[in-house]
């Protein structure tokens, strides 16, 4: 499985994934390998695994995780560490998954993780109820946009009698 820290982000904004890699089989697996491409909105920071080794390729924005072999049940976590870089603007939403490979086993995708970008000038932290502010501000901007369009119309409307 695969998680991201924010699923709303902002231009400097540091994302940390967090990709489990369990073998569920009474068996163990080997040779087993996590692969990882990340967007070109993304500048790679840093990256750790509880297990084997990891290599970032920055000509292909490519991390490799070299597990080796995994025990019956054994679970690996790798976290990588990555900034949203000035590539990437609102409304642009970055998406990321991961591919792990075993000798013994086909290859599996995990599952995708996605945040999107918002402006700048939007608060990402703090609750308004229960949605977070950032969809709070979302909402006060459609609603003016909506009054100040039903404005126009009623007024262009009024005009045309």
């Amino acid at each position: 499985s695969k998680a991201v820290s924010q699923s709303i982000g902002s231009v400097g904004d540091l994302l940390t994934y967090t990709i489990n890699v369990t073998n569920p089989n009474g068996n163990p697996m080997t040779g087993v390998s996590v692969s990882d491409v990340l967007s070109s909105k993304l500048s790679y920071e840093s990256a750790s695994s509880t297990k084997g080794t990891t290599n970032f390729n920055a000509a292909t924005s490519t991390l490799s995780v070299n597990i080796g072999d995994m025990a019956a049940n054994e679970t690996v976590v790798i976290t990588i560490r990555a900034r949203i870089n000035s590539s990437a603007s609102a409304p642009d939403r970055i998406d990321n998954t991961a591919q792990a490979l075993a000798t013994n086993l086909p290859g599996v995708n995990s599952n995708v993780v996605s945040t999107q970008l918002i402006p700048d000038a939007i608060p990402t932290t703090g609750e308004f109820g229960t949605e977070p502010s950032a969809y709070a501000a979302w909402g006060v901007a459609l609603a003016l946009l909506i009054a100040n369009l039903a404005t126009a119309y009623l007024k262009r409307r009024a005009y045309a009698r």
